[in-house]
């Protein structure tokens, strides 16, 4: 008896541990010996055993709710696979008692309804979609095959399977869940053969997940299994063995490391980990895929994302798959109680929103500074800590006060991805309220222990805050330490939020078009240097070099030279390691190999040797791009009265003079409201700058439309401080800032509108551009800034907060900052 078969039949009788330990010879690869994954990945055993333990997670964060994780009944006892039978009674008093449930209850009903019940022409009146009469065709075996199941109607059945399914067992609807179940069976038996084929012949679930609809079936047999005859149970469970049987997922093959295991491939198609588990212990159930997705998820947990909670695949398209620890926690894989898991609501999400709340900052691919909690991340943490005031908070302003969000959220039901049935029936199990009181009661309740600036040295980005209050200022400062699967050009980009709104924005753009490849630096608030800008498409990662954090201030400076100067992917072999662009090197063995000899992103052995068609390695090979001999940003945050952020590039590509834009990426509400330019030799306003003068400031102000003029009207100053001229005699340089305006990204029928960017523009050497931005209301005095003769020392001033910031130039051509006040050093980067 081979070990498959052995698994199988002994699977009821062991722990999940038990059977894991069975292929620990392979780090968290089940069902293979540390020589068959040597021999499979290209690396030796031991290479193997010396750079690639296995992962290794603490998961007893506190407040977890393990109770509410019930162990799964005997096979063949249903339903069991996110929750249980005598679970019902807890939902559907939730459904009955909170505000949220009753909600979500109704949408659920409104949805069946609609989607099934009503007539076509009724359902469209009322803005939805009925697919009634292929519902009653195929429930009364009327409907003959194949079936198209790339047709919406198909897609928006799959996903109404599911919902209908679950619905009938809440509300004991006997008749509608046996309707369900054989429209459910006739819906299976009529796919057509070519598609059954690809089925049966898929290796990886991914190359059919759409086909099967992601874990619909696996919900929808879950739940009607109790109303379905024996004969319909045997032909649902054979097609779900068929779709899991001996399949992998994204990750499962993987190698414990960067750049594997951190794709949102593996949440996107973790579904076969619900899928599998709806047969578990019957007949065709494979309990090698299980434990491999255990050891799957396993891996995204403590690779994909940090200790922080940040993760390594930008959220513009990420989730961290939170539903699919559920079923884990019920077999006592307790991933949710990990301090990643716990930490990306308590501590990426809390620290990502905006601080006016209801919105958060992604970056990357359909990122922006207007983003939405990402898929049912927050509920199911919600749920898993139902006691923790950060997660609630964060939930909270997801929610809305009044839980707006889940009463006009649009169920696409015409989707058959994450955004699925199977996460809207989650979303109804895991129904609750938030804790109440009021917003800012909320927010007090959430910052305990919490500072004001935070650092992920793992994805390499700094969040500071003036305070925890809507009004407060928000910087968010990423040089970026991982490569990332969607870049864009954008290390060392920033973004500022206060007095409740955002000023400089991340533009949420994604991919190309004829408008332009919105991965382009020019999209970014960064430095263009004659308008080329960073390594495009795969651009690699920035390096922190400093951190000052203390009460008073934040600062990071990044060294951010390897992005203008490569382009991942190229003819040479990049020497750099994921260490070498930490603050803090990891302990993990692997995080000093080069990114060349590292786990293919897709494949998790040598590239060489599991993807040898591919001309580059994706990660660990480069192609130069645009050299410069230095670039370095610092930016940070200074607290106080009147808290202001300062930008410092010290930027150079060669010896000669090149034109060089500062870009800063606006609001498109956003208008110049003012603007004046002082030359310091002579202290008067200018018009216009020209030549070779000691120094000069230039203010841009920044305002809404209607708004700015009035007292409590808020602003941006924008005070250039430095913006070194032309050494060439006679160039004449137009006023240093002015606010362009472009067409954003243009796909399809979907227009993003028209962007805005602030431009301040050097002709020079080297820029040396120094940036304060200082949010305010329109009665509020302005600093005054004052620079000694040689421009090493600069004082900004308010009549009660008075600053001595002194700048120093190292041999690496970067700025040394030291920021003094009252006689004390209150920041210092070395």
């Amino acid at each position: 008896m081979n070990l498959k078969h052995w698994l199988f039949s002994s699977a009821m009788l062991m722990s999940p541990l038990a059977i894991r330990a069975l292929a620990e010879d392979a780090p968290n690869i089940a069902g293979e010996s540390v020589e068959q994954a040597a021999a499979r990945t290209g690396y030796t055993v031991e290479e193997i055993r010396k750079y690639f333990p296995p992962v290794q997670l603490d998961c007893k964060e506190a407040g977890f709710a393990k109770e509410r994780f019930t162990t799964p009944p005997q096979p063949g006892v249903h339903p069991r696979v996110f929750f249980n039978a005598e679970d019902l009674p807890d939902i559907r008093k939730r459904l009955k008692e909170t505000t949220v449930g009753a909600i979500l209850a109704r949408r659920l009903r409104e949805e069946c309804n609609l989607g099934l019940r009503a007539e076509p022409a009724d359902a469209q009146k009322l803005r939805h979609t009925s697919v009634r009469p292929l519902y009653d065709a195929l429930a009364a075996g009327k409907l003959e095959g194949p079936l198209d199941v790339t047709d919406i109607s198909y897609r928006r059945l799959g996903n109404l399977l599911a919902l209908e399914a679950f619905r009938s067992l809440l509300d004991e609807d006997e008749g509608a869940g046996k309707k369900c179940a054989a429209a459910f069976v006739q819906f299976l038996r009529l796919y057509d053969a070519k598609d059954l084929g690809r089925i049966r012949q898929a290796r990886d679930f991914q190359e059919i997940c759409g086909l099967v609809f992601f874990g619909n079936f696996g919900m929808t047999y879950d739940c009607l299994y109790s109303v379905m005859t024996d004969a319909q149970r045997r032909e649902a469970r054979s097609f779900l063995a068929m779709m899991t049987r001996g399949k992998t997922s994204t990750g499962m093959k993987s190698l414990p490391a960067f750049p594997a295991n951190t794709t949102n491939w593996i949440p996107f198609h973790a579904s076969l980990l619900s899928n599998v588990l709806a047969i578990e212990g019957e007949e065709g159930f494979d309990p090698l895929v299980y434990q491999g997705m255990v050891e799957t998820l396993r891996k995204w947990v403590a690779i994909g994302a940090f200790p922080s909670g940040a993760m390594w695949e930008s959220m513009g398209k990420n989730e961290f798959g939170a539903e699919y620890l559920i079923p884990l926690a019920k077999r006592g894989e307790l991933l949710l109680a990990s301090p990643p898991a716990h930490n990306h609501i308590a501590n990426f999400y809390l620290q990502r929103m905006q601080p006016y709340g209801s919105e958060w900052m992604w970056f990357t691919d359909h990122g922006g500074s207007h983003g939405h909690a990402q898929f049912i991340d927050v509920e199911v943490l919600k749920y898993a800590y139902p006691g923790d005031p950060a997660i609630d908070f964060v939930y909270r302003n997801m929610a809305g006060e009044d839980y707006e969000y889940f009463a006009d959220m649009l169920w696409r039901v015409d989707n058959i991805g994450p955004l699925n049935g199977v996460a809207h029936v989650l979303r109804v199990v895991m129904a609750e309220d938030h804790a109440g009181g009021t917003w800012a009661e909320g927010l007090e309740a959430a910052l305990a222990g919490k500072p004001q600036a935070s650092f992920d040295d793992g994805r390499g980005c700094l969040v500071a805050r003036s305070a925890w209050d809507r009004d407060a200022v928000q910087l968010i400062f990423q040089p970026r330490h991982v490569p990332d699967g969607h870049s864009q050009a954008e290390r060392g980009t920033f973004t500022l939020s206060a007095l409740g709104r955002n000023w400089v924005e991340k533009v949420a753009n994604s991919g190309g078009s004829h408008a332009g490849n919105s991965a382009e630096s020019r999209f970014q608030s960064v430095v263009l240097i004659d308008d080329v800008g960073q390594g495009v498409n795969h651009t690699p990662s920035g390096r922190s070099v400093a951190l000052a954090d203390t009460p008073e201030a934040a600062f990071l400076a990044a060294d951010l030279r390897d992005p203008y100067t490569w382009k991942l992917g190229g003819p040479t072999r990049w020497d750099r390691t994921p260490n070498d662009h930490r603050l803090e090197p990891s302990p993990l063995p692997w995080m000093s190999l080069p990114w060349f000899d590292l786990p293919h992103w897709l494949y998790g052995g040598r590239t060489e040797t599991v993807a040898p068609g591919e001309k580059f390695n994706r990660f660990g090979t480069v192609a130069e791009w645009n050299p410069v001999q230095r670039a370095f940003r610092t930016a940070g945050l200074v607290r106080g009265p009147h808290p202001y952020a300062l930008m410092i590039d010290d930027i150079q590509k060669d010896d000669n003079e090149h034109d060089y834009k500062w870009l800063m990426q606006i609001a498109d509400d956003l208008e110049l409201v003012a603007s004046v330019q002082v030359d310091f030799t002579a202290n008067q306003r200018l018009e216009w700058y020209k030549g070779n003068t000691n120094g000069f400031r230039a203010d841009l102000i920044l305002g809404e439309p209607g708004q700015s003029q009035a007292k409590d009207g808020r602003r941006l100053l924008v005070r250039v401080l430095q913006s070194n001229a032309s050494r060439t005699p006679n160039v004449a340089i137009n006023q240093p800032g002015w606010i362009e305006t472009y067409q954003k990204d243009v796909r399809g029928q979907r227009d993003f509108g028209i962007g805005k960017r602030l431009v301040v523009c050097s002709r020079s050497v080297a820029p040396d551009f120094k940036v304060l931005l200082f949010p305010h209301r329109a009665r509020d005095p302005l600093p005054v800034t004052t620079w000694n003769e040689d421009r090493t020392t600069l004082m900004v001033e308010w009549p009660d907060q008075k600053d001595e910031l002194a700048f120093g130039r190292a041999a690496d051509g970067r700025t040394r900052l030291s920021i003094h006040r009252n006689g004390s050093v209150i920041a210092a980067l070395k």
